[in-house]
């Protein structure tokens, strides 16, 4: 079963962010990036969607480029929150123009099939 991200940029548009899964061989060794094929599906909500993924661990990475630049990033399906602790989707990213042009940040989650 695939795993699939859902970004929802504040401007809407595919400019400007990336975003990105990956998960470890063994326990935080060996980082495997895990290809997404993006996809708009509706007017400034897109959806990056995996290959078949066993459970398991997952990290999502974001990079976000330009002043004011902000994001809402969703997992969709069985994909429980681990870091931050206490948290769920959608997390909320955005360049703060006062300190830089970029920003970056990660979350752990939990995926079962």
């Amino acid at each position: 079963m695939p795993i699939v991200v859902e970004v929802q940029p504040k401007d809407n548009t595919f400019v400007g962010w990336d975003v990105r899964i990956a998960s470890w061989k063994t326990r935080f060794t060996e980082v495997t990036w895990h290809v997404l094929t993006w996809s708009e599906e509706s007017s400034g909500v897109f959806t990056g969607t995996s290959k078949g993924l066993s459970s398991g661990e997952y990290f999502v990475h974001a990079f976000l480029a330009d002043i004011g630049r902000e994001v809402e990033i969703s997992v969709r399906g069985n994909a429980v929150v681990k870091q931050p602790t206490g948290k769920d989707w959608p997390m909320k990213i955005k360049v703060n123009g006062a300190v830089g042009s970029q920003t970056s940040d990660t979350w752990y989650f939990e995926y079962v099939r």
